[in-house]
């Protein structure tokens, strides 16, 4: 009887650990899995954090300056989809009609810095 009882005893304890073995792989992957979240949580949150800032110049049309040419200088591929786009804000900002821009007028022109000033 006492020998019964010990190979009982031991089947227990075998399902026992390998019942314990598959939790502590269970809990690890998901443990895993919470900070790999996490992380990228983080990482995402940093990526849109770390957008240019908005700021605006004052410029005096030279001689000769064309919106084409002040548009080109001071655009900002990565905000902007086109030229076009950036040259309509411009006009919005200064109430422009068309493309006229004369020698000596004074343009608030918008550009993007990643430091915040």
């Amino acid at each position: 009887m006492n020998e019964t009882r010990k190979k009982s005893y031991r089947r227990t304890r075998a399902k026992r650990v390998k019942r314990y073995t598959y939790l502590s792989i269970l809990l690890s992957a998901l443990c895993l899995g919470g900070i790999t979240y996490s992380k990228l949580t983080v990482e995402a949150t940093q990526k849109k954090a770390q957008e240019p800032y908005k700021y605006y110049t004052e410029i005096r049309v030279q001689r000769g300056d064309t919106l084409w040419d002040i548009a080109n200088k001071y655009m900002d591929s990565s905000v902007y989809r086109s030229l076009d786009d950036y040259m309509d804000e411009i006009r919005e900002i200064n109430s422009i009609n068309y493309n006229r821009i004369y020698n000596g007028q004074q343009l608030i022109i918008p550009y993007y810095s990643e430091q915040l000033r």
